[in-house]
């Protein structure tokens, strides 16, 4: 039996890495939730979205428990059992692909839309996006073609398809994440709630992006140096759970920075339109009204979505140092 740091050192990381990655499973569960109980009006496009990434994290989530039910239930008496590589680790990068590529897909289609379809900036990112799918199937693949962590770490194979799968998807948050960075600021104007509304999507988007790329590079780091451990595996779990989760918060997100944009202290642009007496009903000049003031003020304001839907000008009271209009971007 191998002395007990030795078990230690290579379970260990991953046991923990692998709860916490369960638990960001349950923050996904209640951010679907609160989608479908808010934008009930969702174009089906976002509503099939949210469908597939619940269901793949779903199943995800059921692999990773049998995981860790074959090393630490199953395998726990056989000390060589604990170095052979069980069939859903396999499993779950299958499933972790095509969870990243929605999640990056999403964002890429941002660019499209907030871009204007410029091609160039959308398909760079595209380009590197497919081979990063491709690289992560090749890894997934190889975890079948070897029976032991030993023999896959030995192989040339699975540190070419690992190290640049992960590298990829670093490059791939990082384009995309100053590219949307970009366009977002191009839709700056001096109307306060576009203004607000911007900022705030810059903010997600600089986070969400920073978030997962750390992420990634951090597990080709665990995966080159700490060659006795699997903690490797259980940041690429984590990474799965965290681009499901970024894609959600985004999505949801959308409804909060529209009414904290609408508030008062970030008030929006209008034009005030005032209707007065013209005198009394005789036309005598004494100078009082018979008719009294009567103030309206009223806003127009078009909103431009850019995660699609309808753009309809609408009408709206609003304080008198406002200007006319307003655009969001969300």
């Amino acid at each position: 039996m191998p002395p007990a740091p030795d078990f230690e050192l290579f379970m260990g990381p991953f046991l923990i890495l692998v709860c916490i990655a369960l638990m960001l499973f349950g923050v996904t569960c209640a951010q679907v939730y609160s989608y479908w109980t808010t934008y009930e009006r969702d174009p089906v496009g976002y509503k099939i979205l949210v469908g597939a990434l619940w269901t793949l994290e779903c199943t995800h989530t059921a692999l990773c428990l049998h995981m860790l039910h074959g090393y630490f239930i199953k395998d726990i008496g056989d000390p060589s059992g604990l170095g052979n590589i069980i069939w859903s680790a396999g499993a779950t990068i299958f499933l972790e692909v095509p969870i990243i590529a929605l999640a990056q897909g999403f964002s890429i289609a941002r660019i499209w839309q907030l871009s204007g379809g410029n091609v160039w900036a959308t398909a760079v990112p595209a380009v590197f996006l497919f081979f990063r799918v491709a690289f992560g199937f090749g890894t997934a693949t190889f975890l079948y073609v070897y029976n032991t962590w030993a023999d896959f770490d030995a192989n040339r194979g699975p540190f070419v398809t690992v190290n640049c799968g992960l590298t990829l998807a670093a490059v791939v948050d990082l384009m995309v994440t100053v590219i949307l960075t970009y366009y977002l600021r191009q839709h700056k104007s001096s109307f306060r709630k576009t203004r607000y509304m911007v900022q705030k999507l810059v903010f997600y988007t600089i986070n969400t992006g920073a978030i997962t790329m750390v992420f990634s590079i951090s597990a080709v780091f665990f995966f080159n140096l700490l060659r006795t451990s699997l903690m490797f595996g259980g940041v690429v779990e984590i990474i799965c759970k965290l681009y499901a989760n970024s894609t959600l918060a985004l999505l949801n997100a959308r409804q909060r920075i529209k009414e904290q944009a609408a508030m008062g202290s970030t008030g929006i642009n209008s034009i005030p339109l005032e209707l007065r007496g013209s005198g009394t009903a005789s036309g005598s000049s004494g100078g009082s009204s018979a008719y009294p003031r009567t103030g309206v003020k009223i806003g127009v304001f078009k909103e431009v979505s850019t995660f699609g839907g309808a753009q309809s000008p609408s009408i709206a009271s609003r304080s008198e140092s406002d200007r006319k209009d307003s655009y969001s971007v969300v």
